[in-house]
């Protein structure tokens, strides 16, 4: 045997990582055995183009003997560990990722374990989560159950899939990491040598902790969104796999076809992007999966451990074809294939109720179907009282993720509506027909009736009625005082029990106000940190109107300079207060420009504790005009809209003939109030403001809720066109000569590496969230590229120029579906491929003192709706309509 100069070698390759680099080389040097006697660390600088380098150094003069730096040009992650395994002169190494770490008594457990078993060439250590899930178990935790050997001929399910958590017996690596591969590489790696000897050792008394980065840029978390998934991992991974134990051992080992299988089911699973794979690649890949499952037998695909009874039988459908449907049989309320189970209706939650709604006298209720059996195998129906009803199924969502089979391109949604009558109890009740044989006591999925610990469940109260669950039934009749006490003081009871004494104090707090208020409470916002939008517009508007029967309030953070500029306007809520808490259950009105979760939900994870109290209408007003489809993110079942505000014609009618579930009754052409203010005032300047690109955010700050700033930024194409725009010779020139001045507006996503631009004397860089209206009044001419700050400065019949040299890179990463709204054909201004172009079309503006021409001016005018200073008129009167109906 080879005599070695180390215990341990640990190579560490190194890119992008000098944030994390120092803590993982520190887990190295501090563990419990001597540093420079027994271990040696091999950093490899994979062209890295930040500061690392500055730590590899500093490390190197501490340590000559036993820590060896390496340098070369950026190959990918493979190569620089196949380079470091060059100079490995440890008995057992490590391939250590540069922003993980080891618990200090890892390497002499490993070492102890290798001398106690000479038959084993690889031990694994749990693998834990840290930074957005610290503490968080990996999936393949289960298999750590003692400090053991795991037998893969018995033990089949326990497999193991990360090279970095585990420790290799350096002479039984025969082969290197395939560079063709930028996922799956550590798991072909490994299981290359663990079917060497069919066993491997596992470390459960210590951790290895993997760091799931807070700006989701682990990979991780950003392989769904490269191609590299796709194209190259089922052939150079999966495939590999099973030929070499077809190879070695005649047949493919049910341990192999574990391996191939968990990682199938995140494919299966999560979505397949749209904008990566073109319609035949996605055929094609689905064929290769389709090859891959022959290989897989169908109690593996059921045994899967992390995906729904949807998902599986998805992945037998894959499997098996068109022909799959016609396999199953239907035995008490059970799908059978070949004798095994692949679905229970009576154990699934096959109906997801959504929404449930008390308006204009109706009970309105809206849902999803859970289930992925093609419709034509299964009717759904409802009774209500003695009324049955066929439920009719809508797609509704946008088409801008795919899940790999087509059955799950949409969600199956439904309405019910359903007149009320003070004097009869309405009762509702679930069931399915497979194949025309009937299924009862389908259970239920409410969002939003909720339920303790204990299975007490919410009720939900509006106007003078109660609904609540009961079994698999949904109720809903006139609610009585006495009934809505006992409901409530057996909530209190519960709470109580349970020690939520915050939650018992936010209810008892709500019905104390409930009784005191008795005027309209209308709660409107822009984002939490600035009002310069839709809302703060129209909530001056209201202001001045003075309706004695409405109070509105304006939610901004209090730690804000917007927040005193909104108190002169009028009455102002801290957003998260208290008061504001309490309010947004008492809210008539949640009006805002914004549809995020904070709008709609102040209580966080917490909400289903108060979920039944959360009974307002939700205004919309927009943020800005909506020309893709979002639909996805829109639609009724997600947000339930009472006043989705638009501005333009072909965006209203987009809206109601699309996938958001929403008609006439919901969506109003009204025109945003922040265009009552839009005027222009133009001074000479040439405004560039591109929208942000996903790949280059820097890292989140969890603390400070702001982002780090990204050293990777000044390497981009990004920067660099907009940072050589700000600075082209020849545009300064004309600028100066017919006496214009610029501003480079960054997004606030990139607002940290505002510093890597460089300003002149021509063109000021603005960071952060600016003053939009300002910056458009005294513009006279936009550069910008697929941000829809373009509608608003078009408003104002000023020419735009949309950049978009980085279209294909920009569509990968920023996934919607396309609307009805194409920059070349329908837009305000030419559409610029390249650097040159941009700059030429800018100059000639400049030379025709930035006049729109009159083919844009024409599609300005059949695009908007109203260009008058009445939108938030319009927007107010809608409002109050609605309030009239309830």
């Amino acid at each position: 045997m080879q005599k070695y100069k180390y215990k341990f070698s640990v190579v560490i390759p190194i890119y992008n990582v000098y944030d994390y680099l120092e803590e993982t080389i520190l887990s190295v040097i501090n563990q419990n055995l001597d540093f420079e006697k027994d271990i040696q660390i091999i950093l490899v600088n994979d062209g890295s183009p930040d500061n690392s380098e500055e730590i590899c150094l500093k490390y190197r003069k501490l340590y000559p003997k036993n820590i060896i730096y390496i340098k070369q040009e950026n190959a990918g992650v493979s190569a620089a560990r196949n380079k470091g395994l060059e100079f490995v002169e440890g008995e057992f190494v490590n391939f250590l990722d540069s922003d993980d770490k080891w618990q200090n008594d890892a390497f002499i457990k490993a070492y102890n374990m290798f001398r106690d078993n000479l038959n084993i060439d690889v031990v694994a250590f749990m693998l834990k989560y840290f930074d957005a899930q610290d503490g968080t178990n990996h999936p393949l935790n289960y298999k750590f159950r003692e400090d053991t050997i795991i037998n893969i001929s018995t033990d089949f399910k326990d497999i193991e899939l990360h090279a970095a958590s585990c420790f290799i017996r350096t002479d039984a690596i025969k082969h290197k990491f395939d560079k063709r591969l930028k996922y799956g590489e550590d798991a072909l790696f490994i299981n290359q040598i663990i079917l060497e000897k069919l066993k491997y050792g596992i470390i459960s008394s210590s951790y290895f902790y993997y760091r799931k980065r807070s700006d989701l840029s682990s990979a991780i978390n950003t392989c769904h969104t490269n191609l590299s998934y796709y194209k190259d991992t089922l052939a150079n991974f999966h495939k590999v796999l099973i030929n070499l134990s077809k190879k070695k051992y005649g047949y493919v080992l049910p341990y192999v076809q574990y391996v191939v299988m968990y990682d199938l089911q995140w494919r299966i699973k999560n979505v397949l992007i749209k904008g990566i794979l073109s319609n035949s690649e996605i055929n094609k890949y689905k064929n290769e999966i389709h090859s891959i499952l022959q290989f897989v037998e169908d109690n593996v695909i059921l045994n899967q451990r992390y995906i729904s009874a949807n998902h599986k039988l998805m992945a037998l459908k894959l499997k098996y074809g068109e022909a799959f449907y016609d396999k199953l049989y239907l035995l008490k309320g059970k799908l059978y294939l070949q004798n095994q189970v692949v679905y229970n209706f009576k154990d699934r939650n096959l109906l997801k109720i959504n929404v449930i709604d008390i308006h204009d006298n109706k009970l309105n209720i809206s849902g999803r179907i859970e289930c992925i059996l093609p419709n034509n195998y299964y009717e759904v129906y409802c009774m209500i009282n003695d009324t049955i009803k066929k439920l009719e199924f809508k797609s509704v969502g946008s088409k801008e993720t795919y899940s790999i089979d087509e059955l799950m391109f949409q969600s199956q949604s439904f309405k019910i509506s359903e007149k009320l009558n003070s004097n009869k109890k309405i009762n509702i009740r679930f069931f399915i027909k497979y194949r025309s044989e009937e299924i009862v006591g389908i259970p239920l999925n409410f969002t939003l009736l909720g339920k303790l610990d204990s299975g007490y469940r919410l009720h939900y109260t509006k106007d003078k009625y109660v609904v609540y669950r009961k079994g698999h039934s949904l109720v809903c009749k006139k609610k009585s005082l006495k009934k809505n006490l006992s409901l409530e003081l057996y909530l209190y009871i519960q709470l109580l029990h349970h020690l939520k004494f915050k939650q018992l104090i936010y209810r008892i707090s709500y019905h104390f106000y409930k009784l005191v208020h008795h005027k309209k409470i209308w709660l409107i916002s822009d984002r939490t940190t600035v009002a310069n939008d839709n809302g703060m517009r129209l909530f001056k508007y209201i202001v001045d109107q003075n309706n004695k029967n409405i109070k509105p309030y304006f939610v901004i953070d209090k730690n804000t300079p917007d927040y005193l500029k909104m108190k002169k306007i009028g009455k102002v809520i801290p957003f998260n207060s208290f008061k504001y808490k309490m309010y947004f259950l008492m809210a008539d009105k949640i009006i805002s420009s914004q549809a995020d979760q904070w709008v709609l939900n102040a209580f966080g994870k917490n909400n289903n504790f108060y979920r039944d109290l959360y009974t307002f209408d939700y205004v919309f007003l927009q943020h800005g005009i909506t020309k893709n489809d979002i639909s996805g993110w829109l639609n009724y079942n997600d947000k339930n809209i009472k006043i989705f505000v638009t501005a333009a014609n072909k965006e209203y009618e987009s809206i109601i003939n699309g996938n958001y579930g929403y008609s006439k009754n919901e969506v109003k052409l009204t025109g945003f109030p922040r265009y009552d203010t839009l005027i222009s005032d133009a001074n000479k300047t040439i405004t560039i403001m591109p929208t942000w690109r996903k790949a280059l955010q820097g890292r989140v700050n969890v603390t400070k809720g702001t982002r780090d700033y990204n050293f990777n930024f000044k390497n981009s194409e990004y920067f660099n066109f907009y940072n050589n725009l700000i600075n082209d010779q020849r545009l300064i020139n004309i600028m100066k000569k017919y006496n214009y001045k610029g501003i480079f507006v960054i997004h606030p996503s990139h607002k940290e590496n505002y510093v890597d631009f460089k300003e002149n004397s021509t063109f000021k860089v603005v960071s952060g969230f600016a003053d939009y209206q300002t910056i458009f009044k005294e513009a006279n001419l936009l550069v910008s590229d697929y941000s829809s700050v373009a509608f608003d400065f078009a408003y104002l019949k000023k020419p735009v120029v949309y950049a978009q040299f980085d279209k294909k890179t920009f569509m990968e990463n920023h996934i919607y579906t396309q609307g009805y709204f194409n920059d070349k054909l329908n837009g305000f201004g030419p559409v610029t491929d390249d650097y040159e172009d941009t700059v030429n079309e800018i100059i000639k503006y400049i030379e025709n003192d930035c006049k729109m021409e009159d083919k844009y001016l024409k599609r300005v005018d059949s695009f908007y709706k109203y260009i008058d200073k009445n939108n938030c008129k319009r927007v107010y009167e809608e409002i109050l309509k609605l309030g009239k109906n309830k």
